[in-house]
C-alpha cells in the first residue's frame, strides 16, 4: 500500500514539474513574441533613413519662447547671420526625437542675453516647465547664446516641425508639406534651396539640415 502512495506521489510531483516546465517556456516565448511584435510595430511605417540629428533655423520653430524669455532672439555679427536654431536628436529605430536643444543669439550691443536668462527666472508662463537645463554662453567678443532643453512632448513646436520632423522625422514629407504641395498657391515659384543634407524654403524661411554626425549649433 505504501509503494502505491509513494508511486502516486512521485507521479503527481513529476506532473506538476512537467506543467510548470511548460507554461514557463510557453511565457518566455510569449514574451519574445511580445518584443518582436513590438519591435515590428516600431518600425513598420519607417521605409525611409533616420538620421540622428537635425538641425533647424530660421523662421518661427516655437510657440511660447518668447512668453518664457521676453525674446527668444537671433542675431548678426557683420555677415555671419546666427538665427534661433533646433537641434533635434533621434531615436534611429522609430524616427522619434529623443532631445531637443534650443539656441537663442543676442548681438551684445543691442541684447543682453542675461535679460533672456532673467526673464525665464522669473516667469510665471504656464509653458515655463518646457523649457529646462538654461544656460548662456558666448559665441565671440560680440555674440552671446542662451541655450534650454525643449521637452519633446510639449507640442510647443510649429506645425510642420512637430509633426514631420519631431514626432516622426520624414525628412521628404516635410519638404512636400512645407513647400512643393503649396505652389499651387502661388503665381510664381516661391525661392527655395537644396543640397544633398539640407533644404531651404522662403514660406516658412525655415532651414533644416541632417546627419548622422552632430551637428553644430553655430
Amino acid at each position: 500500500m505504501k509503494r502505491v502512495i509513494t508511486s502516486l506521489f512521485l507521479l503527481v510531483i513529476i506532473s506538476l514539474f512537467i506543467i510548470t516546465g511548460c507554461d514557463s517556456n510557453t511565457k518566455i516565448n510569449n514574451q519574445n513574441n511580445n518584443q518582436s511584435n513590438n519591435t515590428n510595430t516600431n518600425n513598420k511605417n519607417i521605409d525611409h533613413k533616420i538620421y540622428k540629428y537635425v538641425k533647424m533655423s530660421k523662421g518661427s520653430l516655437l510657440y511660447s519662447a518668447d512668453r518664457v524669455f521676453g525674446r527668444a532672439s537671433s542675431a548678426k555679427d557683420g555677415d555671419i547671420e546666427y538665427p534661433i536654431t533646433l537641434i533635434a536628436e533621434f531615436d534611429t529605430n522609430t524616427g522619434k526625437s529623443t532631445k531637443v536643444t534650443m539656441y537663442a543669439f543676442y548681438l551684445d550691443s543691442v541684447h543682453d542675453v542675461n535679460e533672456a536668462l532673467d526673464a525665464y527666472n522669473t516667469s510665471t508662463s504656464e509653458y515655463k516647465k518646457y523649457y529646462t537645463n538654461v544656460s548662456t554662453g558666448k559665441v565671440n567678443s560680440n555674440v552671446s547664446y542662451l541655450k534650454a532643453n525643449v521637452d519633446v512632448k510639449s507640442y510647443e513646436f510649429t506645425q510642420y516641425i512637430s509633426t514631420y520632423i519631431i514626432e516622426n522625422q520624414d525628412i521628404e514629407k516635410y519638404k512636400d508639406r512645407i513647400y512643393f504641395n503649396r505652389l499651387s498657391n502661388y503665381s510664381s515659384t516661391p525661392e527655395y534651396q537644396e543640397g544633398e543634407n539640407f533644404f531651404e524654403e522662403s514660406l516658412e524661411g525655415i532651414r533644416i539640415e541632417w546627419s548622422d554626425n552632430e551637428i553644430k549649433p553655430f
